[in-house]
């Protein structure tokens, strides 16, 4: 922990990342896991892609995609993440 610390503190670009990081955790718990019966397309599209750290650009492409062509879907696996009870690697 003291490393990381000390990181945040020396290394002003790793303390923004991280920043932002919790921001976008914070927008996707405030606004779509907190509502995912109330969640609107809008929602999850703005933050696939605002509020979520895609390194390849197909990717983002394909998320957005789903939640054009089949938003149902997208809200069903969304409601699994977050009902999930289990432990995720030993899956």
């Amino acid at each position: 922990m003291e490393l990381f610390f000390q990181a945040l503190k020396n290394e002003t670009k790793f303390l923004g990342d991280t920043i932002w990081h919790s921001k976008c955790l914070e927008y996707w718990n405030k606004n779509i896991f907190a509502n995912l019966d109330g969640v609107t397309q809008q929602d999850l599209k703005e933050g696939v892609e605002k509020r979520m750290m895609i390194q390849h650009p197909p990717n983002r492409k394909a998320l957005l995609e789903a939640i054009k062509e089949d938003f149902m879907k997208v809200k069903r696996v969304l409601t699994f993440v977050a009902d999930f009870q289990g432990d995720p690697v030993r899956i």
